[in-house]
């Protein structure tokens, strides 16, 4: 006795290799989200008492404090020049404590960001290795996107180059006189955002029969 098997197509190999590929990128965007609602956690309980510890280390010693910052790299190296600050001068712990809780966020979400760019290049191979997709716009949206996150993710870029009006509102809770701390604020938030949608809009696409 014989039983039929089925031998699966061109067509269907690739669909089942692009229905794994959105599976990732689902598992992915939970990770993203998670960081995103613990920040907002973080922000809520902590974004006033961040910038009252910075503003008052920068009235004390304004040469290794700034009033505002324009990158992350820049605020790094701030608080590395204040790690180095005698305690005995002036109870800079506090301060430390609040600078490095912001850049555990950073750091965790550039190792999130690092695994988006991994799994944007398998989509690009996969989109590469097909004749059709329904819809190209899709992908040209996501590659727009995502060359923007590589950019902005930079640790030198300029985070005053960012303005949001719908997104992220929350950061806008910022008391005037922390408002120059806004951007640094803020960044983590618009990043995970982008991240997010390269997530979603990846999730979008689909083949089409040749």
């Amino acid at each position: 006795m014989t039983t039929n098997q089925h031998v699966s197509s061109a067509f269907e190999v690739k669909m089942n290799e692009l229905d794994l590929l959105k599976s990732q990128f689902s598992k992915h965007l939970r990770s993203l989200n998670g960081l995103k609602f613990q920040y907002m956690d973080w922000f809520n309980r902590r974004h006033k008492h961040f910038g009252e510890l910075l503003t008052l280390v920068h009235m004390k010693l304004p040469c290794i404090m700034p009033s505002r910052f324009d990158c992350i790299a820049h605020f790094q190296k701030c608080h590395d020049c204040l790690s180095k600050v005698s305690k005995t001068r002036l109870p800079t712990d506090k301060c430390l404590a609040a600078m490095n809780e912001l850049l555990q966020f950073w750091r965790r979400l550039k190792t999130l960001l690092c695994q988006s760019e991994s799994l944007y290049k398998r989509l690009c191979e996969f989109c590469a290795s097909v004749s059709r997709l329904r819809d190209h716009r899709v992908k040209r949206l996501v590659d727009e996107l995502q060359e923007r996150l590589k950019t902005e993710a930079n640790d030198c870029f300029d985070f005053g180059l960012i303005h949001e009006t719908r997104d992220n509102v929350y950061t806008y809770k910022v008391a005037l006189p922390y408002q120059c701390f806004h951007g640094l604020l803020s960044l983590t938030p618009h990043l995970l955002k982008t991240a997010i949608d390269v997530c979603y809009l990846s999730s979008k696409i689909h083949l089409e029969k040749a």
